[in-house]
C-alpha cells in the first residue's frame, strides 16, 4: 500500500501470491519494519526502481544492513525475508531472540 509520502510499504509474501496474508507474510513485513527503524525511516530497497523490486527480491536480493545495526538484528531481518515462508521465524521465536538481545545489551 502507498503511504502519504509516496513511499511503498511492500507486501510480505514475495514471491508467492501477494493476496495471501498470514503470520509468515507479517514476518516479512516485520523484517522490513526493523530495517526502516534501524535506517531511521529510509525507504526500503533504496536505489532499486519500484517497478523492479519484486524481480530483485524473487532473485534472492536482500537489503544490506543499515549502518550501526547490530549483526544479530540484521540476521533476524534476513531470516524474515526468506523467500520460503515456512523458513521464516515465528513471532514467538523473534520475541525470544529480542529478549536475549535485551539482556545482552542492558
Amino acid at each position: 500500500c502507498l503511504r502519504a509520502s509516496g513511499a511503498v510499504h511492500l507486501m510480505g509474501s514475495f514471491p508467492q501470491s501477494r493476496l495471501k496474508f498470514s503470520n509468515k507474510s507479517d514476518m516479512w513485513s516485520f523484517g522490513i519494519l526493523l530495517w526502516e527503524i534501524y535506517s531511521f525511516g529510509r525507504v526500503p530497497y533504496p536505489r532499486i526502481p519500484l517497478a523492479d523490486v519484486v524481480k530483485h527480491v524473487e532473485k534472492g536480493y536482500k537489503m544490506e544492513a543499515p549502518e550501526g545495526c547490530p549483526p544479530e538484528v540484521y540476521e533476524m531481518m534476513r531470516q524474515a525475508w526468506d523467500l520460503l515462508p515456512e523458513k521464516r521465524p515465528t513471532f514467538k521465536e523473534v520475541k525470544a531472540k529480542l529478549a536475549q538481545l535485551k539482556v545482552i545489551t542492558v
